[in-house]
């Protein structure tokens, strides 16, 4: 049997090779490659997955020479193609440098922290930011990746925005899923737009017995907030979220309206303490003054 052609491209570092197809290692998209064209791949990392560097160094194949039979025979030209795959394979053996982390000079981290204050005050942003876990792994992350170029603000918000919300939506319905008893918090207000808005939010002890909460939305709602609209609100999202039978309480304020939706809902109601506190305290210093 001949040998199969090594492929030169660094687009199938990006992709699996399938029958007269590649399958994208990202999102799993096939793709044509009956014409022996590699554009479409092209295209599609560029369009789909735009983070994605295509500048991959490929490392030469070591020559590998026939193995000598202990008995001196002569081995044929074509033998060596049994070899193990291992042996026919680019080697990418990691550096020593790979695994020692230099410190960075003074100069530089005078640089960096230089342009730290001027990120912060030139964007007007809170000082705790350098406090926040997800910038700091950010920054850890960039400074082992040289090379790497912001995604542009369409980017963000047209690709990878959306990926993230999909990942982390299909991540809260699996846990939800697995939830023996759901409890929800729903409360509503109004916007200094005069924009009317609902939130619901699930609460529930996963298989760990570890609390857990997920926003089930924070939705606009121009409706009038009577009792009838509220409870096919809360049972679209309920329906919604695959949690019909999962109820064990609704925690609310204390208005008549929402407090009536969850009796026509036949759902068992708790009054939210800290509305109750609040409106025991409202009270108490009316009648103080």
């Amino acid at each position: 049997m001949a040998q199969r052609r090594p492929k030169r491209s660094n687009l199938w570092f990006h992709f699996k090779e399938g029958l007269n197809e590649a399958i994208c290692n990202y999102c799993s998209t096939k793709l044509s490659t009956k014409s022996g064209s590699l554009g479409n791949l092209k295209r599609h990392l560029t369009t789909k997955h735009p983070t994605v560097s295509l500048n991959i160094e490929r490392q030469s194949a070591p020559p590998v020479s026939p193995p000598t039979p202990r008995d001196g025979t002569e081995t044929s030209p074509n033998q060596h193609l049994d070899l193990p795959t291992t042996f026919r394979q680019p080697l990418n053996v990691p550096s020593i440098t790979n695994f020692i982390r230099r410190p960075p000079s003074s100069r530089k981290t005078e640089q960096v922290d230089k342009q730290v204050v001027a990120m912060v005050t030139k964007g007007h942003h809170s000082l705790r930011i350098v406090d926040e876990p997800e910038f700091k792994t950010l920054i850890e992350l960039v400074s082992h990746c040289p090379g790497y170029q912001l995604p542009t603000r369409k980017t963000l918000s047209k690709t990878l925005i959306p990926k993230t919300y999909t990942e982390v939506f299909e991540s809260c319905f699996r846990n939800l899923k697995e939830a023996y008893a759901v409890c929800l918090c729903t409360d509503g207000w109004t916007s200094s737009a005069n924009q009317s808005y609902i939130a619901v939010t699930a609460h529930y002890i996963n298989k760990n017995t570890e609390l857990q909460s997920i926003l089930l939305g924070c939705i606009d709602y121009n409706d009038r907030h009577t009792s009838v609209n509220l409870v096919a609100f809360l049972r679209q999202i309920i329906q919604d979220w695959q949690i019909t039978n999962k109820i064990s309480c609704i925690v609310s304020d204390n208005a008549p309206n929402i407090l009536s939706a969850v009796r026509l809902g036949e759902w068992r109601s708790v009054s939210c303490f800290a509305h109750l506190l609040n409106l025991i305290e409202q009270d108490g210093i009316k009648t103080i003054a």
